[in-house]
Formats: C-alpha cells, structure tokens, sequence
C-alpha cells in the first residue's frame, strides 16, 4: 500500500485503464464523496459523438480505484462529530464511513459494511442506473 492520494474525476478520465490499475496499486486513493456526485453529473451532459452517457459514466466507473482505495465520509459529518465531542483523526488517515463494533470472545472490532456509494459504483460499471440517478443528473 503506498501513500495515500486525494483525486478528481478529471485525473481518472486523463488515465488509460491500464495505467488507472498502476494508480490503484501503487496508491491508496481517498475517494471523497463529491467524486461520485461530479461522475453521476455526467449522466446529464452531452458526450462525445458515439457514445452515451451511461457509457462514459461506466468508463469513469472502470477506471475508479477498488481494490486498495476508501470512500471518505463528508467533510459535514466529520465538523458534526467534533462538535459532539469526538475529534477527527489527525493522522492523515482515511475516515471510513459506518462501522459497528462486534466482539467474538475476548476480541474486539469493528465491521465496516461496504458503503452505498462503491454499490452503486459497482452498478454503474455494468452500466446500470436508476431511474433517480438520470433525474439527479438532469437537475
């Protein structure tokens, strides 16, 4: 795992797919949620000549780290919390949304369900979309 790495979504489209797995290896990407916001957008714009949008969001979707990157939670909830009394990590660490604590003997953790957002992600890479993503992409 290198270091980790905040990206938009204009870095993703100026990668090969190739060189976006190169990028997923060697970095562990901070996918923040205004990411996925950008790339639902497009469904809404025009696209190049030959292709639709659910195509160019699929290609966007493809080239999205997987196997080494982490959804961020919003920067809202994070001021929220410190309000509250629990302060952000200052370690340059990813805050991961969710997770519920669960115990197994004399063992502890934490379980981290995979966030709506990497499930959608995964849709919108077999180029499936909801009928309320196309209607958010046109507001």
């Amino acid at each position: 795992m290198g270091p980790i790495i905040l990206f938009d979504k204009s870095f993703l489209q100026s990668l090969s797919l190739d060189e976006a797995v190169f990028f997923d290896h060697f970095f562990y990407p901070n996918i923040c949620p205004s990411f996925f916001v950008e790339t639902l957008a497009d469904l809404g714009k025009e696209v190049r000549e030959g292709r639709t949008p659910e195509e160019e969001v699929g290609i966007i979707a493809d080239k999205t780290p997987e196997m080494s990157g982490n959804v961020n939670i919003f920067y809202g909830q994070i001021c929220i919390a410190d309000l509250l009394g629990h302060p952000p990590p200052i370690s340059g660490q990813i805050v991961v949304p969710g997770g519920r604590p669960v115990r197994h003997g004399d063992q502890s953790g934490i379980v981290f369900e995979e966030a709506p957002e990497v499930q959608a992600f995964r849709r919108w890479q077999e180029h499936k979309f909801m009928e309320v993503e196309h209607r958010f992409a046109r507001i």
